[in-house]
C-alpha cells in the first residue's frame, strides 16, 4: 500500500509465527501485483496474477498459509513460477523438505 512501484527482482514477503489463514486486497494499492501465498516449507500454495490496483476482491490461500510474497504484476508468469514451486529464504531454511519442492534455477 502507498508504494508508486517496486524495483524489478524486487518484492515484500509477509512472515507469520505459525501457519495461518491469510488474506490480501488490493485497497489503496497503486501498481499491479503478483500475490503468492506459500506454506511452511516455501512451497507455493496459490498465485493471484496481475492483481489490480485497488481492488477489494479477498485473494486468500485457506489456512496452511506462513508466508505471503508480493512481486510485480506478471513476474510469476515471466519467470515461470508454478503452484508446487518453493521460495528459497531464510525464513524456510530449518523447514524445507526438498523432496516436496520443485526449485527454479
Amino acid at each position: 500500500m502507498g508504494r508508486n512501484s517496486l524495483k524489478p527482482q524486487s518484492g515484500m514477503l509477509f512472515l507469520y509465527e505459525r501457519p495461518r489463514r491469510a488474506s490480501f486486497w488490493m485497497k489503496n494499492t497503486v501498481i499491479s501485483l503478483d500475490v503468492i501465498f506459500l506454506s511452511a516449507t516455501g512451497q507455493i500454495l496459490k498465485i493471484y496474477h496481475n492483481a489490480k490496483p485497488d481492488s477489494l476482491e479477498i485473494m486468500s490461500a485457506g489456512e496452511n498459509v506462513s508466508a505471503v510474497l508480493e512481486i510485480n504484476g506478471n513476474l510469476a508468469q515471466t519467470i515461470k513460477l508454478e503452484i508446487g514451486d518453493c521460495v528459497k529464504h531464510e525464513y524456510f531454511e530449518n523447514n524445507n523438505d526438498n523432496k516436496s519442492c520443485n526449485f527454479k534455477d
